[in-house]
């Protein structure tokens, strides 16, 4: 079979997202508006995602692609990863097992002689578990483990999503008492929260109160202005939606949310710092943003992942440990959010084993756990 192999930038963001609908283990991970975001924040040249189609233009796979720089041993070293997340995996059409087989090997073997070409010493991807497949109900389940059969590891994590499918009623008894308590105190002040996208006449004046108070938080710009205006034309566009919650007419806390077929997910969230405390207007603000999404017909909300203590992979900070327990109180359900990992180079396999057990053993996997009567 011919294939020909089409770079992400020579085709625009309708076509993409059209090959996107066309392949059912397809996700948010894979469309124009999250790859294009991706695209910039990556160094030149670094971002070459690619399509796969067949002789007469069919897409055969989506591969989300970047080299990022890494810390090796005595220099930094070569990576196939976004920097600081991991790829994609490839979005493969639906065929039959030996098609796919057959489909899979060469997207692989491609890959990999990318990775021996350009001296990359790690590959790492995500297998996202919300797809096209899953929000339109198809019997057959995604390919999961698929990577294990070309010499990738599994990393396992867990991601908090709201199940829109259940009554609201169902949804807000599943909230711990904390949580609800919360809300309910933060409406009594007079906190209300609104949605904008597409046309809003607001949503410019919006967006740049969400600048400001995003910048004044971290005390700088996080990202290259390019990504702001690229967020901005999303919500334009209306694949995106800001959620804002207000004090009478001040604005005091925004979320803005990315969106894919029937699935929303939280992308980013900041406070304007002097109403935080008095109005701890986040509880309200991400609860109102479910409740919507759930009003407009989506099935799936995603608060991010769920941090539980160090792994081996990944010793959490305690920042991000109480941002996963805050969002856990929401009621939401464990996903499995799967990574996979190879490594090309022994000499790095060795150098980032050892980081990785240094790291856990410097943590307090094996202290006491609160409570307990010492040993």
């Amino acid at each position: 079979m011919n294939h020909q192999y089409i770079k992400f930038e020579d085709v625009s963001d309708d076509v993409w997202d059209n090959w996107v609908k066309q392949i059912s283990n397809a996700s948010f991970l894979h469309s124009t508006s999250y790859l294009r975001f991706l695209h910039q924040m990556a160094p030149e040249g670094c971002a070459r995602s690619f399509a796969i189609l067949d002789s007469s233009g069919i897409p055969l796979a989506l591969c989300p692609f970047a080299v990022s720089e890494t810390d090796g041993k005595e220099s930094t070293v070569l990576q196939a990863a976004w920097p600081g997340d991991p790829l994609a995996y490839p979005a493969i059409a639906t065929c039959s097992p030996t098609a796919r087989r057959r489909l899979a090997r060469t997207i692989f073997d491609l890959l990999h002689a990318k990775a021996q070409q350009e001296n990359i010493v790690r590959m790492v991807f995500r297998s996202y578990p919300i797809n096209q497949g899953l929000m339109s109900q198809e019997d057959l389940p995604a390919p999961q483990m698929e990577a294990l059969a070309y010499g990738y590891q599994c990393i396992p994590q867990n991601r908090l999503i709201m199940n829109l499918k259940l009554p609201l009623d169902i949804l807000e008894s599943n909230m711990t008492k904390y949580h609800r308590r919360r809300i309910h105190q933060t409406e009594k002040k007079g906190v209300t929260v609104e949605e904008y996208f597409g046309n809003a006449s607001e949503l410019s004046a919006l967006f740049q109160s969400y600048r400001k108070a995003h910048f004044n938080y971290y005390g700088r710009q996080t990202r290259p202005e390019s990504t702001f205006q690229l967020m901005f034309k999303t919500l334009i566009e209306s694949k995106a939606t800001l959620f804002v919650a207000f004090i009478q007419e001040t604005p005091i806390s925004f979320l803005y949310c990315g969106e894919f077929g029937k699935m929303a997910y939280g992308f980013s969230q900041t406070n304007v710092a002097k109403y935080e405390k008095e109005y701890s207007p986040r509880h309200l603000l991400e609860w109102q943003a479910i409740g919507r999404y759930q009003k407009r017909g989506f099935l799936y909300y995603d608060l991010g992942i769920r941090w539980f203590g160090p792994q081996l992979y990944k010793n959490p900070s305690e920042k991000e440990i109480n941002i996963s327990e805050f969002k856990e109180r929401y009621g939401a359900h464990l996903w499995p959010d799967l990574m996979f990992e190879k490594f090309f180079d022994r000499g790095f396999f060795e150098f980032e084993m050892g980081r990785r057990f240094k790291q856990f053993l410097g943590s307090n996997y094996f202290a006491p756990s609160l409570g307990s009567e010492p040993s």
